[in-house]
C-alpha cells in the first residue's frame, strides 16, 4: 500500500510542477508578445524617421552653409517636430555629415543645440525643437504656456 501512496504523491507533485511550468510558460509568451508589439511600434517610428531623413537631400545638407547648427536646422526643419539627440545625430550620419571628432558627430551636436539658444529650443532632457516651430515661445519663452496655446511639440508616435 506505501507504494502506490508513493506513486499518488509523486504523481501530484509532478502534476503541480507541470502546471507552475506551463503558467511560468504562459507568463514568458505574453511578455513576449509584448515585446513583439514595442519592436513593430520602433520600427514604424524608425521608418518614419529614416523615410523623414531620407527627405533631406546630401545637396541640401552639402552646401555652402555647411556648419553642424546649419545642418541640425535643416533636419529639424525637414522632420517638423522636436527631435531627441540621438535621433538627430542619427539623421545627420544617415545624410553624411560627418565632423573631425573620433566620437561623431554628437559631441558637435550637443555644443550646437546648447550654445545657439537662438536657433534651438530646449523641450525637456535630451529633445530640442526649432525656436522658430513655436510661434508662441518668444511671446512666452515657457514651454506650459507655448503647450496652452496649442503648439504641438510633438507629433511622432513614442
Amino acid at each position: 500500500m506505501s507504494s502506490a501512496l508513493e506513486v499518488q504523491v509523486k504523481r501530484q507533485l509532478l502534476t503541480e510542477l507541470i502546471q507552475e511550468i506551463s503558467n511560468s510558460i504562459k507568463q514568458y509568451e505574453r511578455t513576449v508578445e509584448g515585446l513583439r508589439q514595442r519592436i513593430e511600434i520602433e520600427q514604424h517610428r524608425r521608418d518614419y524617421l529614416v523615410q523623414k531623413c531620407s527627405e533631406i537631400s546630401e545637396n541640401t545638407i552639402a552646401d555652402d552653409d555647411t556648419t553642424i547648427a546649419s545642418c541640425i536646422v535643416r533636419v529639424l526643419s525637414a522632420h517638423g517636430t522636436a527631435m531627441h539627440i540621438h535621433e538627430i545625430v542619427r539623421a545627420l550620419m544617415e545624410n553624411g555629415v560627418s565632423t573631425k571628432s573620433e566620437n561623431g558627430p554628437k559631441n558637435s551636436v550637443v555644443s550646437a543645440l546648447s550654445r545657439r539658444d537662438d536657433l534651438f529650443y530646449k523641450v525637456q532632457r535630451g529633445r530640442y525643437a526649432l525656436r522658430q516651430q513655436c510661434e508662441h515661445l518668444s511671446e512666452y519663452k515657457d514651454i506650459n504656456e507655448c503647450n496652452s496655446k496649442g503648439c504641438r511639440w510633438e507629433t511622432v508616435p513614442r
